[in-house]
């Protein structure tokens, strides 16, 4: 299936990592040990992660909380881990169904000379996922993703894809023991905002 992730930011996204960028420069400034400089990569990359995790699991949110279309990226043919999760979820027959029908997409993902490709997806959870052909027969029905939609969040998906960002923001927190002070204290609310989003 395609990655286990976005194919771009969200509009969201670009302010917040510049924001984050900019406070842990200032804290970068007054610091010398590549350990500690190590330490706020660490805590960039994982909040980073797990700000992108949440935003996936927000693509099932109501569209009254979010002011977003429901189930936006199952549209769009983006593996995000909700989807994932679910796919994994289905037997044998049911699974290469579902992955024919997700090979259609409504618009390239990748492009390479003309031509459409799908990469593998990483390891989410430590299963593997799933690599197949482009298909360009027919597609989901508006009823079968509608039905999608609903296994996806009955089976509380969205819930467990948070679960697995807070295992990043744990490290993203636990990167930020060695400092202190009212920088510190920005990206730390940082974290917080991105357990606590809801849009």
């Amino acid at each position: 299936m395609a990655n286990v992730t976005k194919k771009g930011a969200s509009s969201n996204t670009t302010p917040f990592v510049s924001n984050i960028a900019s406070i842990a420069s200032n804290i970068a400034a007054d610091i010398v040990s590549e350990k500690e400089i190590e330490r706020l990569a660490t805590f960039g990359l994982n909040l980073g992660m797990a700000f992108q995790i949440v935003d996936d699991a927000l693509d099932f949110a109501p569209e009254s909380v979010t002011g977003k279309p429901i189930g936006g990226d199952l549209r769009e043919r983006k593996c995000t881990p909700p989807i994932f999760m679910y796919a994994q979820s289905l037997d044998a027959a049911k699974r290469k169904e579902f992955e024919a029908k997700f090979a259609v997409v409504p618009t390239p993902v990748f492009e390479t000379n003309g031509n459409v490709k799908v990469n593998n997806t990483p390891s989410v959870g430590g299963k593997s996922g799933a690599n197949f052909e482009i298909n360009t027969e027919k597609g989901f029905t508006e009823n079968e993703l509608t039905h999608i939609i609903q296994e996806i969040i009955d089976n509380k998906y969205p819930e467990k894809t948070k679960e697995l960002a807070n295992s990043y923001l744990e490290k993203a927190e636990e990167a930020l023991n060695p400092f202190s002070g009212e920088h510190c204290e920005l990206l730390l609310q940082a974290l917080h905002y991105v357990r606590a989003r809801t849009k």
